[in-house]
């Protein structure tokens, strides 16, 4: 079923934003008079109680405005305390940023702290403000609260945000931790709440941190981690339910999967165990984010997004070993090269931790690799000098290593945005600086470079658009992720459904390919999800399952077969944060890759390689330290 028939919203946009001491305090007469004051002309008011009051959102979604210069800055928390009786999701848009809101949709009063700043300045600041609605129409909420405040404020309020056992594989007879993750909404401490219920299937065995424990106090706007530990008697799955107690904490009770693996009972292995590729007649590639060097990259996703782990754990990139993993599993589930984000600013490099750790890696023979330049670089950093020592770099250190990735015998460079080149040299600039390149990968001996347009607006098909690519010397276009809708507008465009992302796939691979102009590099769409960066101020796309990626692929293969493309890419395999990715981890475990094995490659007579982690054959696992820079 779609988000928009499940998850319909509240969403306020106010274009400029502070409200004077002593504005719109509790009480409903209270707020009459700040919605009467402030607003032009006034909302109408559908219900007015000595506590509150009740508003309803409009039909036609025009906004209510603000008078001009209402009001001034001068604190850090937009305070808002509502009921609907639907979830959604709050939307207040400034003159230069935007911040995102939750609205539970269980009729009960709850306190929204939105913190206005950023890196101690707010948001961007104007003269006018307005508010709109772009809900269902007609949809009734409650409001007893709308002020600025210098701290966050109102009772703890907890949501679980997820449960689950730690790890990617568990195996019975072997303690295993479980966790629950906590996030509290409220501007006051949870303290003094204990786990009220953790029921597990028959067969497993709470050893400690169970029902009747105490459960951490919870920082406000903050989260907390409780662990449990656990053992199975046998290989199951089942289901777990989970209750919490105390001031604050969630109504309803939480439940999910829990499986115990059967132990495959591999030998040990002194090093990960050599790749064995399967065959498949197409091309399958996937952007590669390297940017998890540190435990401080790592705490984000670690303290706001557990239920992401990876199966390496929060891995060390700069581990050749890891990377040999990684190259394991790639391989042998069809995947034969990856476009990874490269970083250049006149001279300066960063994140090239994994391509050196690749360099040295075991079994870097397997698997083929690409720079995807992501020049998103200040104005100014382009320039003639400055792209001959980039292409000089390329040659000298990337483009003579018999695992770079080719194309028709031409080495593959992605441009993240040509524009930007356009921007510093003016309107011929970008084919200015790529006919540099060229000139000098054939000065080197080179059939010249192919190089790839990252294409912007990504969901958009603008044939005028390509030509200007194609005029500037590209040979390709692509896109990094494909969030797109189609024709179907999703009620909320913050949270929606990845049935529509899977559903619109194959409409858009067909437009790029009827427009024609330059080859297109099909994108498949493994989700976006950027909670841990921007909390709920991001965008979610909701409800992403292996299944409907299985479905994305199956697309794509029918695709490939009627086109002859046989060249494609996955959106990001690990951009944990913005929650694009498809590595192995504890979610999904390998289901994501065998989605791709499936659908491009060919079984081999004795099976698929069997696929596990490092544990299973007595390595890893491979954390950095938490604290590490």
């Amino acid at each position: 079923m779609s988000i928009r028939n499940l998850f319909p919203q509240f969403i306020a946009v106010i274009a400029a934003l502070a409200i004077p001491a002593g504005a719109a305090e509790n009480g409903g007469a209270a707020l009459r008079e700040f919605l009467t004051a402030f607003f032009q002309p006034p909302p109408r008011i559908y219900a007015e109680n000595p506590d509150f009051v009740t508003l309803r959102t409009l039909p036609d979604g025009k906004p209510f405005l603000f008078k001009p210069d209402a009001f001034r800055p001068d604190k850090r928390y937009l305070v808002l305390e509502i009921r609907s009786a639907r979830p959604g999701t709050g939307l207040i848009l400034f003159q230069s940023g935007k911040r995102r809101f939750r609205v539970p949709g269980d009729n009960a009063w709850h306190v929204c702290n939105i913190d206005l700043y950023k890196d101690g300045r707010a948001a961007g600041l104007g003269a006018a403000v307005n508010i709109r609605f772009l809900d269902l129409p007609g949809q009734e909420f409650g409001l007893r609260r709308f002020r600025l405040s210098p701290v966050p404020e109102g009772p703890a309020d907890l949501e679980i945000r997820s449960a689950g056992l730690t790890e990617t594989f568990n195996y019975p007879g072997e303690e295993r931790e479980f966790f629950i993750h906590v996030r509290n909404h409220g501007g006051t401490a949870a303290t003094g709440l204990t786990v009220a219920r953790l029921a597990f299937p028959p067969g497993v065995t709470v050893l400690s941190g169970g029902a009747g424990e105490k459960f951490p106090d919870v920082p406000p706007c903050g989260f907390a981690t409780h662990t449990v530990k656990v053992k199975a008697g046998r290989p199951l799955k089942g289901v777990f339910r989970l209750q919490l107690s105390g001031a604050g904490a969630p109504r309803e009770a939480f439940r999910g999967p829990v499986e115990f693996d059967r132990n495959p009972q591999l030998p040990k292995a002194g090093y990960v165990p050599e790749p064995r590729p399967v065959n498949t007649r197409y091309e399958i590639g996937a952007f590669y984010f390297p940017g998890w060097e540190t435990g401080k990259r790592w705490n984000q996703i670690r303290t706001a997004a557990p239920e992401r782990k990876p199966l390496l754990g929060y891995y060390d990139e700069t581990s050749p070993e890891v990377i040999d993993w990684q190259i394991k599993w790639l391989v042998e589930n069809g995947f034969s090269f990856l476009l990874v984000d490269w970083y250049w600013n006149r001279g300066s490099r960063s994140h090239e931790h994994w391509v050196k750790a690749f360099d040295r890696a075991r079994y870097n023979k397997y698997l083929k690799w690409a720079v995807m330049w992501a020049n998103h670089t200040p104005p100014g950093s382009h320039s003639v000098e400055d792209q001959r020592a980039v292409t000089r770099y390329w040659i000298d250190n990337y483009f003579n290593k018999p695992y770079y990735y080719r194309i028709d015998g031409r080495p593959v460079v992605v441009i993240w945005q040509p524009g930007n080149m356009r921007r510093d040299l003016g309107p011929h600039g970008t084919h200015k600086l790529l006919h540099i390149s060229q000139e000098m990968a054939k000065e080197a001996g080179l059939p010249g470079i192919c190089f790839i347009a990252m294409k912007w607006p990504e969901a958009a098909v603008d044939a005028q658009a390509v030509e200007t690519l194609k005029a500037d010397g590209f040979s390709m276009t692509s896109i990094y992720h494909y969030m797109g809708t189609g024709d179907r507008t999703p009620a909320n465009p913050a949270r929606y459904d990845f049935s529509l992302v899977a559903e619109s796939s194959p409409e858009f691979w067909n437009r790029n390919h009827k427009a024609g102009v330059l080859p297109f590099l099909p994108n498949l769409s493994t989700g976006w999800n950027d909670f841990p960066w921007h909390f709920y101020g991001g965008t979610a796309v909701e409800n992403r399952t292996p299944e409907l990626f299985r479905e994305i692929c199956r697309d794509a293969r029918r695709f490939a077969d009627r086109t002859g493309i046989r060249r494609l890419v996955l959106a990001p395999l690990n951009e944990w944060g913005e929650g694009s990715y498809a590595e192995p981890n504890r979610e999904y475990k390998f289901k994501m890759y065998e989605a791709v094995r499936d659908a491009f490659a060919t079984p081999p007579s004795g099976g698929w390689p069997l696929n596990y982690g490092p544990e299973a054959v007595g390595l890893g696992p491979y954390p950095l330290d938490p604290a590490a820079p």
